[in-house]
């Protein structure tokens, strides 16, 4: 046996020993590199509907026919054995898919996408008219019930590469998206059945205005829609798809613009609409639902992209509750509706620019509008008890007024004896708002309007009309009272006039017809009709007196209001016990303002305290016992016109309006002489193709405790490897 030089085994373990270092080093650096590297991870992952599919980004440039490549998911692309592919980007369109006037037509020269119809806007500038109340089409549709609700995109089994009459059952809704699908920027290709599920993620608009929507047929259920989870703009404008079929559309996070037109047959909650169909899509930036709703104003605070919001022509009911908490909306269209009470300060809204609350039954004073730079406010048919004096854009110009046809019910007064005086103005309309100050003109009072048959006062309840709409109509046809009335000055009533009835003057309902003095041909005012009742010597409820304690004085406090000549403006009295404090409050006289104090307190006497608070009046000059000379005033304002004053109070005759503002019942669409509140925003592209890009997520990946305990493990081998190289 071949002996083994000393020197030799030596070498050899020399070299056993080195190698052995160099292993425990590079599995040492090796571990200590993968411990880093799995020690944070951030993913940027796409997310859609289903967290199962994975769903490829568009690119950012231009696609050319070379280019076009149908786009798979990653994991449906693995199951076919094929690879991934990137869609081409669509071109971005000049205009906004919703705020259009009209549907148009796709071109005939290009290829490009049809406009789409936005029919809650309309062109801020023009007016255009109302249009008429779409037909409902026959269609099977009217008699589907509702479906059950869409989930999420499915991933078992793909539909990728299926034929879509596999997926989309309904062949209606495959047409109308296939068609909006072929006239798509970066689509070079007709989309059809065989070829639809490689576009899933292609950016979509569907409005039943498109000429790819099948109009005859109609859609009768959207299942399969819910794949395309880049859709951005949905508008059902022509009352053919009942809200029972419409999907939630949760599954589209990307929906931006949305408008549906119910049949006004079938109404639904405004709040379960809201919550049945985009109660995830929060991204929302124009929001139109017209003859399809009832109920309250629904909870939109979640929403605080919404722009515009159009629920004209519904049967909302209670009150306008306060959207200043929406940052940008700017146009708020709720005309031809029934919400009541009073309004919200909406002149403190952020970036409020058009406002439509015409023919509703809000009541009150209108609010403190000083902050309100608008350039379209529109109030007409509400039963408001003030108006505008002058209207005032953002530049500070002043614009249309529109506070006219305001419908009051006044009080009713009982003339007893020879003085038949009465005020039918003051408790019942509280004046005209100066929009600078925010506050009641003192100097801006009252005159009559007339009707078309020459009276400013007619028998009858103006409730007893069909609409407000048709008020003009039933007034000119009501018996003239003109003649029971005349109509005085009082320096005393800041609103104009007082009125005196003839003592022959029958009990009953009568309608008076005012308007404020300053108002403009042009630019407007406002107009009021008020109903009050007079009665005769109608027996008064009588009221005991209560005897003071024996034991008790009482004391009392005349409270004097004048004005700077001493003349007095009201008078009323204070009791109490003797000894007592009592504080004296001046009273707050509308078109006058208050010298000095406005409270006096002091001790109840037996001999009784006068209290005098002092006024400034207005340059009037009438001593209130003459008959007012309204200067005459025809407004033509939308073609209406008002009474010709006579110096004797008597109104001339009148000409019916040329165009009455037309409002329509509850929720039927008319032609109005005044136009729809403008929505349209300026700048907004129409039909936009864009790709959107998905959201994406951070997601951290921390180190697992296996790595952790393998990177510890190694690096202890290499430090002992290494100790025993020194030992």
């Amino acid at each position: 046996m071949r002996q083994l030089n000393l020197g030799e085994t030596k070498e050899h373990y020399k070299s056993y020993k080195a190698g052995k270092r160099w292993v425990y080093a590079c599995l040492t650096v090796a571990a200590l590199g993968l411990g880093a590297m799995g020690a944070t991870n951030t993913a940027n992952a796409a997310t859609s509907a289903d967290p199962a599919v994975e769903t490829t980004q568009s690119g950012e440039r231009s696609a050319t026919p070379d280019d076009v490549v149908p786009v798979k998911t990653d994991a449906e692309t693995v199951a076919l054995g094929t690879k991934p592919a990137v869609t081409p980007a669509p071109a971005k369109s000049d205009t906004d898919p919703v705020n259009q006037d009209q549907p148009e037509k796709p071109s005939v020269t290009t290829p490009g996408p049809t406009k789409t119809t936005d029919p809650t806007t309309s062109e801020k500038e023009d007016h255009p008219q109302e249009p008429e109340t779409p037909v409902v089409t026959n269609g099977s549709v009217q008699g589907m019930s509702r479906m059950a609700k869409i989930t999420p995109r499915e991933t078992t089994p793909s539909v990728v590469g299926q034929d879509a009459s596999k997926w989309m059952p309904d062949a209606g809704l495959r047409t109308w998206v296939e068609g909006n699908l072929t006239r798509s920027p970066g689509v070079f290709e007709n989309v059809t059945d065989a070829n639809l599920s490689t576009y899933l993620d292609h950016n979509l608009i569907l409005d039943t205005g498109d000429s790819s929507y099948p109009a005859a047929t109609g859609v009768a259920s959207f299942e399969g829609l819910q794949y395309f989870t880049n859709l951005t703009s949905f508008a059902a404008t022509n009352q053919q798809i009942p809200a029972s079929i419409l999907p939630d559309f949760s599954f589209a996070p990307n929906l931006r613009f949305f408008t549906y037109f119910g049949d006004s047959q079938h109404l639904t909650d405004a709040a379960q609409f809201m919550k049945d169909h985009l109660s995830q899509n929060t991204a929302l930036t124009n929001l139109g639902l017209n003859y399809s709703l009832q109920g309250s104003f629904p909870d939109l605070s979640a929403y605080q992209k919404l722009e515009t919001i159009n629920f004209s022509n519904n049967q909302l009911t209670g009150t306008l509750p306060d959207l200043g908490n929406l940052p940008v909306l700017d146009r708020l269209n709720l005309e031809n509706n029934q919400l009541s009470g009073t309004l919200p300060n909406f002149g403190d809204w952020p970036v409020l620019d058009q406002l439509d609350i015409s023919n509703n039954d809000f009541s009150g004073a209108l609010p403190d509008l000083k902050n309100l730079k608008v350039s379209d406010f529109r109030e007409y048919y509400n039963r408001l008890s003030s108006g505008l004096l002058t209207f005032y854009n953002d530049n500070g110009q002043a614009g249309d007024n529109y506070s006219w046809y305001q419908f009051l019910n006044g009080k009713t007064y009982n003339l007893v004896g020879p003085d038949q005086t009465f005020d039918p103005l003051t408790g019942v309309v509280a004046g005209i708002q100066d929009m600078k100050t925010g506050q009641i003109d003192p100097d801006e009072s009252f005159i009559t309007y007339g009707f078309s048959n020459g009276a400013w006062i007619v028998s009858g309840d103006l409730n007893d009309a069909d609409s407000k709409a048709d008020f003009l109509t039933w007034a000119a046809g009501q018996p003239s009272a003109t003649a029971n009335f005349v109509k005085v000055a009082d320096p005393t009533n800041p609103l104009g006039f007082n009125l005196i009835a003839s003592l022959d003057t029958p009990a009953g309902s009568y309608t008076l017809g005012i308007m404020n003095q300053s108002y403009d041909n042009d630019l407007g005012g406002y107009v009021g009709f008020i109903t009050f009742k007079i009665t005769h010597d109608a027996p008064v409820t009588p009221v005991t007196p209560v005897d003071p304690t024996p034991s008790q004085q009482t004391g009392t406090v005349t409270v004097v209001e004048v004005n700077q000549q001493g003349k007095v403006l009201h008078q009323r009295t204070m009791t109490g016990t003797v000894g007592d404090r009592y504080t004296a409050q001046a009273d707050q006289l509308a078109g006058y303002k208050l010298k000095g104090k406005a409270s006096v307190s002091g001790t109840y006497t037996t001999a009784g305290d006068t209290v005098t608070f002092t006024y400034t009046v207005g340059d009037s000059g009438n001593d209130g016992d003459h008959v007012v000379s309204d200067k005459p005033v025809t407004p033509s304002k939308k073609g209406q016109q008002a009474a010709l004053k006579s110096d004797d109070g008597q109104a001339a005759g009148i000409a019916t309006l040329a165009k009455s503002a037309k409002a329509t019942p509850a929720v039927k669409a008319t032609k109005a002489s005044v136009t729809p509140l403008s929505t349209q925003r300026s700048g907004e592209p129409a039909q936009s193709h864009q790709a959107v890009s998905l959201p994406q997520t951070n997601e951290q990946r921390k180190l697992s405790p296996i790595v952790l305990g393998l990177v510890t493990l190694l690096t202890t081998l290499g430090l002992g490897g290494w100790l025993r190289r020194h030992n």
